[in-house]
This record gives structure tokens, C-alpha cells and sequence, in this order.
């Protein structure tokens, strides 16, 4: 397969929650054969995996955040 490294990036904006970008690698496809789109489209696949993954854990730690607001935690 031939390929190339290109960097996806996406900015996500609210008015309810602050604004974040992420940037991920990914290969771009310079062929056009089926085995080929599969295997780029795998890629692309597991990398937006990859990004609603790291979302999940930022939304936790806000939410973790607002949780304990004003309190003191212990770190065990």
C-alpha cells in the first residue's frame, strides 16, 4: 500500500464547555485498490477510536472535577 503520514486536527467549540483540539496521524491513501481502502479505512477507524477515547477521559476528569469542587480529596 502506498502512503503517506498526514495530521488530522479537530476543534470542538461550545458555549456551555471550553473549547479543545485534538490532532492525530494518520496515513493517507495514494492508491486505489479495495485492499488498500480497507486497510486505510481501518486506520482512520482506529484512530477516531483513539480520539473518542481521549475525549471520554477529559469529560471524566471534568466531571470528577465539578464533583469534589470546594472539598479537600486524599489521593490513596
Amino acid at each position: 500500500m502506498s502512503s503517506s503520514t498526514e495530521q488530522l486536527t479537530a476543534t470542538y467549540t461550545s458555549p456551555a464547555n471550553a473549547p479543545f483540539t485534538h490532532t492525530s496521524t494518520v496515513t493517507s491513501l495514494l492508491t486505489s485498490g479495495a485492499a488498500d481502502k480497507a486497510a486505510y479505512l481501518r486506520s482512520l477507524r482506529e484512530a477516531e477510536d483513539k480520539a473518542v477515547e481521549a475525549e471520554k477521559g477529559r469529560v471524566a476528569d471534568e466531571k470528577n472535577e465539578e464533583d469534589n469542587y470546594g472539598e479537600e480529596v486524599v489521593e490513596e
